[in-house]
């Protein structure tokens, strides 16, 4: 060993009190996947609204039954050409998936351990 100073590691910040990097990504980690369940939701509505089966959906779209029903729990993060082939097959537009931008995402529903996003109607 040669004594250098930092040899160690990354020296963390004088008087930087810690990282608030963990809290916020944290956080963003939390909004993203109450997005993606909002997402899930509104396609699973409009899916079942059309007399939809989960497989006729996949099977329209190209994709596996198993996939749609991830998309549709918040599970996966769906590319946008996914989402447009599941808007053209429901007969709606691809922001029609979408949360709408004007309100919160938490005014989607409530997330709870063990229970998942719980909607509001």
């Amino acid at each position: 060993m040669t004594g250098r100073r930092g040899a160690g590691g990354p020296e963390k910040a004088k008087g930087s009190g810690g990282s608030k990097l963990p809290a916020l990504l944290e956080r963003q980690n939390g909004r993203r996947q109450v997005f993606l369940m909002a997402v899930g939701e509104q396609i699973r509505r409009r899916r079942k609204k059309g007399h939809w089966t989960q497989l006729a959906l996949a099977s329209a779209v190209g994709i596996s039954r198993s996939y749609l029903s991830q998309i549709e729990r918040g599970c996966e993060n769906p590319s946008l050409l996914i989402l447009r082939q599941i808007a053209m097959a429901l007969q709606c537009t691809t922001r029609d998936l979408l949360p709408d931008e004007t309100s919160s995402l938490p005014d989607y529903g409530v997330l709870l351990p063990g229970r998942g996003l719980i909607f509001r109607e």
